[in-house]
């Protein structure tokens, strides 16, 4: 072979290494591979040298400078590289396992190095049945102050006690339950049970809806429940009624709960039809009421205001979706919107505001002690 042949051999052996790197997982026979072509290459360099010594060239070529050369510092060498920082890349991060469950090839929303995420997913898959760590639990674990050893001993005892598929359910809904022991969720079991004079057999189905009643205090959970019938007329049995078909009323602030039941009555007695239904509500209307409020006081408020719809009642105000009620009114998508608008405008501006007091109460405070040290240094 004459150099140009060998040249180009080299070339083409080259690129072939090349696209095999860029699909091949196999590193380390990638690493040998370039090692043989570096030595290959050497070989046919020196051969080449010997060749281009021994022909008539012309006085341009020198022995030193032959015609088709061999730079290590081109695409083989650069190549080699590549190769090697594939091969040392998996052990540089490989990091040692001593967690006891072994964690499973999946899809993971787990980064390289976030040890506790990697270790409560491997959790999630050998306890739970789980192929992958549910997001608002990674979106969660680094606010959270547990270890993985308490996590363990809390899903372990939970799904011995609830069930894989139910602690999955509340974990996933309520991430904060990992940062409580297993003998606290039972007492604030039996201590929820009692509050809201449920069953067993109704206690996973309540909290299934409203895992919240776990991580709130005993106490407060008593004291919301114990004021529902100062925010609507039930008879204690109706109450109960209502905590079970809507437990989230004891999670959500009685402040709210109150605004919007009494802004409900407000626009309830705009229409003799709407009063009567209000005055004869049920604890299961009401309850389907308090789960979309914002809503339908919007569509109350705007049939209120234009009149429209006067045999409707209260049912038929609530039951349909959002779209099929805009469909029935035409102008409800434009006041819907404009209602939207305002109220976030609201919010923002409820947020500056607040900004701006916290801000004056710094700066009055920065001015106080300032004051208080210059008035120190006049006495001395």
């Amino acid at each position: 072979l004459d150099g140009l042949t060998v040249a180009a051999g080299i070339d083409a052996i080259e690129a072939h290494v090349e696209a095999a790197l860029l699909g091949s997982p196999c590193a380390a026979s990638l690493c040998r591979s370039m090692q043989a072509l570096h030595y290959h290459s050497n070989a046919l360099t020196r051969h080449q040298n010997v060749l281009v010594s021994g022909s008539q060239c012309s006085t341009s070529c020198s022995p030193s400078r032959p015609l088709c050369s061999i730079s290590r510092s081109g695409t083989a060498s650069r190549l080699a590289v590549q190769a090697a920082a594939v091969h040392e890349a998996p052990q540089q991060q490989k990091v040692k396992w001593t967690y006891k469950y072994k964690r499973l090839p999946s899809p993971s929303p787990c980064k390289p190095g976030e040890q506790l995420c990697c270790e409560v997913e491997a959790l999630v898959q050998n306890v739970l049945s789980f192929p992958v760590l549910p997001g608002r639990i990674y979106r969660t674990l680094p606010n959270m102050k547990a270890n993985i050893n308490s996590m363990t001993a809390l899903v372990e005892g939970m799904s011995q006690h609830f069930g894989k598929e139910l602690t999955l359910c509340y974990i996933r809904s309520q991430p904060r339950l990992l940062e409580l022991d297993f003998n606290t969720v039972l007492e604030r079991c039996e201590t929820t049970k009692q509050v809201l004079n449920a069953r067993d057999v109704d206690l996973p189905l309540l909290l299934r809806k409203c895992p919240e009643l776990l991580i709130m205090d005993p106490q407060e959970v008593k004291q919301r429940y114990d004021n529902i019938p100062r925010v609507v007329q039930f008879t204690p049995l109706q109450v109960r009624q209502l905590v079970h078909k809507y437990p989230k009323v004891l999670s959500t602030p009685p402040q709210r709960v109150q605004a919007a039941v009494e802004r409900l009555r407000q626009l309830s007695y705009t229409r003799e039809e709407w009063a009567r239904d209000f005055e004869t509500i049920s604890p299961s209307f009401l309850a389907f009421f308090l789960r979309d409020s914002t809503d339908v006081i919007i569509r109350l408020e705007y049939l209120a205001s234009t009149g429209e719809r006067p045999e409707w009642r209260l049912r038929e105000v609530m039951k349909p979706s959002n779209r099929t009620f805009a469909g029935k009114l035409r102008n409800f998508t434009q006041y819907n919107q404009m209602v939207k608008r305002k109220r976030a405008a609201a919010r923002e501006a409820a947020q500056a505001a607040a900004a701006q007091a916290e801000a004056a109460a710094v700066k009055a405070a920065l001015l106080g002690e300032d004051i208080g040290s210059s008035s120190e240094s006049d006495q001395c």
